[in-house]
């Protein structure tokens, strides 16, 4: 997939699946986001079906600087301008779905998902929550000048 001039590799995400698969496909869809900071990859697009609010992934903490271009996607929807760039799998297969977000939460009060050496970063189509927790720090954390 392309985005500002970049090849984004795809990993399809699917917080609704009972089962975890390597994001390959949408039908192979992984049902959580990496564990760690560390296990995001650079240029890559976490392309996330959008869902009911009971279905959400976990955005976790840590810091990476090693990702300078990263993008967390909600499954755009027909009318939107970014839906021409995600692939024609994803369209068939989440196109039609009825939720409007993907559902990406944080569980942790304290510390932030930081990409220090950031470049290019996108997070479309995407309720970013949390719930019950009182938070001294913001989900994401961008420090490059």
């Amino acid at each position: 997939m392309r985005y500002s001039d970049i090849e984004f590799n795809v990993v399809y995400v699917d917080p609704s699946r009972s089962t975890n698969g390597d994001g390959s496909t949408p039908a192979a869809a992984a049902n959580k986001l990496p564990d760690s900071v560390s296990g995001f990859a650079d240029n890559t697009c976490y392309l996330i079906r959008r869902t009911a609010e009971t279905s959400a992934v976990v955005i976790p903490n840590g810091s990476s600087s090693t990702i300078k271009n990263l993008l967390i996607m909600g499954m755009p929807n027909a009318s939107d301008e970014m839906y021409e760039l995600v692939p024609s799998a994803a369209k068939t297969a989440w196109g039609g779905d009825s939720a409007e977000y993907a559902n990406v939460q944080s569980t942790a009060a304290s510390g932030s998902f930081a990409l220090p050496q950031a470049q290019r970063f996108l997070l479309h189509r995407v309720y970013l929550f949390r719930d019950g927790i009182n938070a001294d720090q913001y989900i994401f954390k961008f420090q490059n000048s």
